[in-house]
């Protein structure tokens, strides 16, 4: 029996990954500093909602920049939403 190579994996379907968004202090008391990782710097939409699926905040800032966003919510957990031209990403955090 003749065993033929098979391929294996997913091919890479882009050049960009998905944006990678770093919120730091997580978890926060409400300010927090934002930054959304992509290839090439351009405006992000971010929405906050809170685990009712309710937004809290929503704001267009730049990509690759350090930007601070202040939520005034009570303590709970909380997703961000971040879509940009290409992409889109999410990520948690906690308010204390």
């Amino acid at each position: 029996i003749a065993i033929k190579k098979c391929p294996t994996g997913l091919k890479n379907i882009g050049n960009q990954a998905a944006p990678l968004i770093s919120i730091f202090p997580n978890p926060t008391r409400g300010s927090f500093i934002v930054n959304i990782s992509t290839g090439a710097i351009e405006d992000a939409q971010i929405i906050i909602t809170n685990m009712m699926g309710e937004k809290v905040n929503e704001s267009v800032i730049k990509t690759n920049n350090e930007t601070q966003i202040q939520l005034n919510v009570p303590p709970g957990v909380y997703f961000i939403s971040a879509v940009t031209k290409s992409d889109s990403g999410n990520a948690k955090i906690v308010v204390e």
